[in-house]
């Protein structure tokens, strides 16, 4: 694609883009890029054994890109990646380390490690960088939006707001609401 691996310099070794401006920033080694500005972000070079695919996955313009990671879906990763995280679905976040995060926009603004987020908005934080807690798992849409999720909790239902979640450790909050 037009603009592909253009700062040649930075393309590391056994790398693939595919797609206008796939990776033009550069690509990590062996890492895949595929789709219009995947892998775009100014650290998505260091990104190595990864793969992007999307329009726009991976493409922010400050955040921290690591290793081993699986980012699909379009705008997503945009914020930055952890290491051996997987996000999956437009906007979806995993800036932590070995976190999961599945459908869009889930664990959005989280700086979480080793958290699973499944569903759309799931861990989702209404003001950047506020959860911070390690280790949750929220399953539904809308589930986990406390602001202050701790370490250790499980969220599982819809529109699960506080219950488990606000300032407690070791909860479960399970229910719509």
């Amino acid at each position: 694609g037009k603009q592909a691996g253009q700062a040649g310099a930075d393309v590391k070794e056994e790398a693939i883009a595919i797609g206008l401006q796939a990776g033009a920033l550069g690509i990590g080694e062996s890492s895949v890029c595929i789709g219009r500005s995947a892998g775009h972000g100014v650290n998505a070079k260091d990104a190595d054994d990864s793969v992007i695919i999307g329009a726009r996955a991976c493409t922010g313009l400050s955040g921290t890109y690591n290793d081993d990671c699986i980012v699909i879906g379009s705008d997503a990763g945009i914020s930055g990646t952890g290491a051996s995280s997987i996000c999956i679905g437009d906007t979806a976040s995993a800036k932590g380390d070995r976190n999961i995060s599945i459908g869009k926009n889930s664990n959005l603004s989280s700086t979480s490690t080793q958290s699973i987020c499944i569903g759309e908005s799931a861990g989702r934080s209404s003001v950047v960088g506020t959860l911070q807690g390690n280790d949750f798992i929220c399953l539904g849409n809308e589930v986990g939006q406390a602001p202050d999720i701790k370490s250790k909790s499980i969220s599982i239902g819809s529109k699960e707001i506080n219950s488990g979640f606000n300032n407690a450790t070791s909860d479960a909050g399970i229910g719509y609401g």
